[in-house]
């Protein structure tokens, strides 16, 4: 479902810090010729602003000051229905853990997320310090990478980014990546936005909810009930934020360092979107194993909830064409403005990765799908989840051996 919004802070921290270099190209350029003072040492991103940005986005909320006790009861009920259908549908118990379910405001949302999305910054925040640090106030790497400049940018595109989802995320597990301490993740389910889709769309309202449920409980089941997986998040995250040092030291090499970059954008393949420009190989190919994981988490959650979704709600076809069809008709500026942030992809990944897990069922049935799960070797590549049979055929022989 496109406008649920489980993972899509780890793909665009990856992205924005690759147009955060973009960014730093041109900033040093510009530095250079214009012989500006490099003493001001801003952060990457001011996150007060961000969130100020959010909020001005999304004024006027019809929900602000609803009581939330009876939605609350009422999504529990929802997630305690669901929760042994996808149980049964991926093959995972749940453990013995207490979900936090809020049901919030727009700016409720962004307050809960802006913390998140800090949190997956810090790694990027880190090396900023330490180059200031290294560098001092005079000729610092830091200020060229993030400058006033750039730090107005990026916190005005992370605020822009989190109005935009506040108005159209439906519901939420956040499973809190990068945190210090695991923890259970929480089911936030936006209420003003499922209220104003399910009466623009004329959808029954139980049935719209309860669908968006299966997806989010998916979720919750996914990375609770498979202990692997969320470290596993972790490392993949840490691991690309660890190669932007060398990208940091590559710019401290002035106009050497600048034709690095400029080499890697004319070699690129075609094929490859904006965010993958700047990216060294290495970096390519971590972005890819977060792509392909998070394509089979969000179209899992997708999967059950229409696999589910079809025997379980009398209104389900509807649910699907009336939806369907506002996703295949959106305005060209949203069109845009997905394209820029990254989040087109998302789309992409709840379709390429529902076809996969049904291909992969269909074929072999759900028990072999649901290997998917059993651990990181299991997992597909990006050129798998567009060719299951490839993927059948490796976990067949790993099961065989």
């Amino acid at each position: 479902m496109a406008n649920s919004k489980s993972n899509i802070r780890a793909l665009v921290s990856a992205g924005l810090a690759a147009g955060a270099t973009l960014g730093a190209l041109a900033s040093t350029v510009a530095r250079q010729r214009a012989g500006a003072s490099t003493s001001v040492n801003p952060a990457l991103i001011n996150w007060r602003r961000a969130q100020g940005i959010a909020a001005a986005l999304n004024r006027n909320d019809p929900f602000a000051d609803t009581p939330r006790a009876q939605f609350n009861q009422y999504y529990a009920a929802m997630i305690k229905r669901a929760a042994p259908l996808v149980a049964a549908a991926i093959g995972s118990e749940m453990p013995n853990r207490v979900l936090h379910v809020a049901v919030v405001s727009r700016a409720e949302w962004v307050a809960a997320n802006i913390g998140s999305f800090r949190q997956l910054f810090a790694p990027i925040e880190r090396f900023h310090a330490e180059g200031l640090a290294e560098e001092g106030n005079s000729g610092a790497i830091g200020n060229l990478l993030f400058g006033g400049i750039n730090q107005a940018l990026l916190s005005a595109e992370v605020g822009t980014l989190l109005g935009y989802l506040a108005r159209h995320v439906l519901g939420q597990y956040d499973l809190s990546l990068l945190a210090p301490e695991m923890r259970s993740g929480k089911l936030y389910f936006v209420e003003p936005n499922i209220t104003a889709l399910q009466t623009q769309l004329g959808l029954d309202p139980d049935d719209f909810r309860l669908w968006i449920t299966l997806h989010e409980v998916t979720h919750a089941y996914q990375f609770e009930a498979h202990a692997w997986l969320r470290p596993y998040f972790d490392q993949l995250l840490n691991e690309y934020f660890d190669t932007l040092r060398e990208d940091l030291g590559a710019l401290r090499e002035g106009a050497l360092g600048l034709r690095t970059f400029i080499e890697r954008a004319r070699s690129r393949d075609k094929s490859q979107g904006w965010i993958e420009v700047v990216m060294t190989p290495q970096q390519r190919d971590i972005f890819q194993r977060i792509q392909a994981l998070m394509t089979i988490v969000e179209g899992s959650g997708n999967y059950v909830m229409n696999s589910v979704g079809k025997e379980l709600l009398p209104s389900y076809d509807y649910i699907h064409e009336r939806v369907e069809h506002r996703q295949g008709n959106r305005k060209l500026i949203e069109k845009l403005f997905m394209r820029i942030t990254g989040l087109d992809i998302k789309m992409e990944q709840y379709a390429l990765g529902e076809v996969f897990l049904k291909h992969v069922a269909e074929a072999k049935g759900q028990p072999f799908a649901n290997l998917v799960w059993r651990g990181p070797d299991y997992l597909p590549t990006i050129e798998e989840i567009k060719n299951p049979d490839a993927w059948i055929a490796r976990v067949a022989a790993m099961q065989a051996g």
